[in-house]
């Protein structure tokens, strides 16, 4: 634990902490060569498991392969067991905004069970990343709608937005007032190239609530996590502003030194070891980019060696970054 603390504050950490990133059910079924390494090289950070008094507030699968998550929407579920792809939402009809109801049984966490797992582990503990303004709101409203809106200033929809808001912010404040070390934040807002909507919008909109996350956990001595697939470098100076510690990107999308230069110092880079860098590169050059990943963003502190695992993943690639790192 202290490793990690020493790492978001620049204060010379021994080594590198390192976590296995698994965002999703199917990323769980991992190969036995990832177990082997995860007992090899054990994870220096953790999220505490989702405790709450009551099962559905985790969502319900239904008859002929649906899920029904706890806000109302419906996926297909994939054959590997995990939630696909949204095909009903349950706010496609503006009408619905006023008479929407928020699961408040997500707000009724067992305190008891989440601050005893916390008290015996001997690791950093994150809040699971439930708090996700932006993509909440595309599975609400659906993702066609949701960008409608936001580009067409719909006052319904911000109006909408600042319940939504609210919820996050009761549920974020429920979570930082356990014993965990860190609240995340989880938005993914870039496409390979580009961010999904205009930075000036996402400055008028969607930085205002991110401020808020982060003074819920300043006010409560916790660190502040955030994530977001995509290329987003143009708002990562505001990100910092917001409070933001501890940042989880899709490296592959960026420039390393342009990166680096950035926030190096500043904020830690939370992994980045996605994916599309572990599985897409052979391993001379994957051993390239951590080496150059370490030199450029290795500070006093600065990197948490956080590695994205899935379904389909190389065993002998992950064997080589943690032997790096």
């Amino acid at each position: 634990m202290e490793l990690v603390r020493k790492t978001l504050t620049f204060s010379g950490p021994e080594r590198i902490p390192r976590q296995f990133l698994i965002w999703n059910e199917a990323g769980k079924k991992l190969p036995d060569g990832i177990h082997r390494l995860k007992e090899a090289y054990p994870e220096d950070l953790v999220f505490c498991p989702t405790y709450y008094f009551e099962p559905q507030a985790r969502g319900l699968f239904l008859k002929d392969d649906i899920y029904f998550d706890e806000w109302g929407c419906r996926y297909q579920v994939r054959p590997d067991g995990s939630a696909g792809m949204l095909f009903s939402s349950p706010l496609s009809d503006r009408s619905d905004f006023r008479n929407f109801s928020f699961p408040e049984k997500r707000l009724n966490l067992d305190l008891d069970k989440i601050n005893n797992f916390c008290k015996h582990s001997d690791r950093f503990v994150l809040a699971p990343a439930l708090v996700r303004p932006f993509e909440q709101l595309q599975a609400l409203r659906s993702p066609e709608r949701a960008f409608l809106d936001l580009h067409q200033q719909s006052r319904s929809l911000f109006k909408f937005l600042g319940k939504l808001h609210h919820f996050f912010l009761k549920e974020l404040t429920a979570w930082a007032k356990t014993e965990v070390d860190a609240l995340v934040v989880a938005d993914d807002w870039g496409s390979q190239s580009d961010l999904l909507i205009s930075p000036a919008l996402w400055r008028q909109v969607f930085k205002p609530l991110y401020a808020d996350y982060g003074k819920i956990a300043r006010d409560n001595g916790k660190f502040f996590f955030f994530h977001s697939d995509g290329f987003i470098l143009e708002i990562i100076e505001d990100l910092i502003e917001t409070g933001v510690q501890a940042l989880n990107l899709q490296l592959s999308c960026y420039h390393l030194v342009e990166l680096s230069r950035l926030i190096n110092s500043r904020i830690t880079l939370w992994g980045g070891f996605d994916l599309q860098m572990i599985n897409s590169l052979p391993l001379d050059r994957l051993r390239e980019k951590v080496i150059l990943i370490k030199k450029l963003f290795v500070s006093a502190g600065g990197l948490i060696a956080a590695l994205e695992i899935g379904k389909e993943i190389y065993p002998e690639n992950i064997q080589l970054i943690l032997s790096l790192i």
